[in-house]
Formats: C-alpha cells, structure tokens, sequence
C-alpha cells in the first residue's frame, strides 16, 4: 500500500524525536565516562538502536515523497555530491576502501537533491554491509549519451541470479522509485564471489540549465550518515 500524506508527517516526526535523542549522547557519554564500568557500552547499544530507528523514518520519509509528491526535476551536481558523500563514507566507516572515479568537468542531472542522497546512502550503505571484513566499492560516474551513470560496486560474495536483488528492502526500493519518477531506472547486477553493482540511471541537465557547482554536506544526521552509522563504527 503506497504511503500517505500521514505516514510522511508520521515518519518527520519520527526522524526530529530520534535526531533529539542523538544530540543528547555526546553529553551522557561524558557523563557516564565517570560513573561505573558498561556506561559506554549502553550508550553505544543506544546510539545503534537510534541510529537503526532514524534510518527507517529517512526511507520511510523519502518513500513517501516519491509516492505523494509530483517530481520536481531541478539540476542536481551529481560529481559533487557523489565526492562529498565518498568523503564522508570514507569518515565512518574506516574498514572499508572506497575508490571514486569521476571527470573532472561536473556532471548534472535533473532531480532532487535530497532524494538523491538518500538514494547514493542507501547504495552506499548495501556495499558497506554485504562487502565482506574489508570491503573495497567504487563508486562512478559518467556520461553514457544522453544519460548520467552512477554507479555503486563492491567486491562482496555477490549472490546467484535466482536469488534476486540482495539486500532488496526499503533503502533500494527507495533508490528505485527515485530512478523512475526522475526519469530514469535503477539497474542491478550480482554474481556469486563477484560482488554486486548497482547503477543509477538518470537524465542528464540540459545544456545551459547547471547553475554554479554547490558545496554539499554529508554531515552527521545528513542521508548518508544516517545510513551507513547502524552498518559502521560510530564516530560520535
């Protein structure tokens, strides 16, 4: 059943409840740093447990614009964000390696922003999760005619195609709603000790409409943080 405008404001609420309760751990963990042994631990489970909750109501919340909500195509630097979420991948989670592979010029498509980072966290995420001890995922982006490549690949165990999509669930039904109402289509490949690649296929920005390259954040309660912290080491 498709969500409702009631489920999105149920989900927003949810996500503000979650990230109050995330502001409030630097604090306590100071706090418990004091007190008897197992403070951190318990802080640690709840950070988890938070995280896991706000990375539902993220999806929850995308899922329900994608389903509600009329697209609204605008450009979208597709090389800047994807730099600035490898960056901050890179940040948390520290057992992986991640290899960027992009042009130097940007690349723009139309779509939203937003929606595209929850997208690229819940690619991301899948990677980290389903890559082995060490994993190592490229992330690229390109130009294929008139149409923008962004790929996310990792060296995991993969699965054989009679098993499906790995790993489908709400964050890459997310990323596939999101390639459809855009304009374009999420496309998957796995095999077994071949790791798995997911792509995102999008409309390129016509020529003339990017506007100046913008500087995007992948801060700690940003998509990509949201996603990866439940699946990583938290830097709290």
């Amino acid at each position: 059943m498709a969500p409702t405008p009631n489920s999105a404001l149920l989900a927003a609420h949810l996500r503000e409840d979650t990230a109050d309760l995330l502001a409030l751990l630097p604090a306590a963990r100071r706090a418990a740093a004091g007190g008897p042994g197992g403070g951190e631990a318990t802080l640690d489970g709840i950070a988890r447990a938070a995280y896991r909750t706000l990375r539902t109501a993220e999806n929850l919340a995308a899922h329900a614009a994608l389903c509600t909500a009329p697209p609204h195509p605008q450009p979208v630097c597709v090389t800047a964000l994807a730099a600035a979420y490898v960056s901050g991948a890179a940040g948390v989670c520290r057992s992986a390696v991640f290899v960027p592979e992009w042009p130097r010029a940007p690349l723009w498509a139309m779509g939203d922003a937003r929606l595209l980072a929850a997208a690229l966290g819940n690619l991301l995420a899948n990677a980290v999760q389903y890559g082995g001890e060490r994993p190592a995922i490229s992330v690229r982006a390109a130009r294929r005619g008139e149409t923008l490549l962004l790929t996310v690949a990792d060296n995991g165990p993969g699965c054989a195609p009679s098993a499906g999509d790995r790993g489908l669930g709400l964050g890459l039904e997310v990323a596939r709603r999101y390639a459809r109402a855009y304009g374009g289509r999420l496309l998957a490949g796995s095999a077994p000790e071949r790791g798995a690649c997911f792509s995102l296929c999008l409309p390129l920005c016509p020529p003339g409409a990017a506007p100046s390259v913008p500087d995007y954040m992948a801060d700690r309660f940003s998509p990509l943080y949201v996603q990866l912290a439940p699946v990583c080491d938290l830097p709290l």
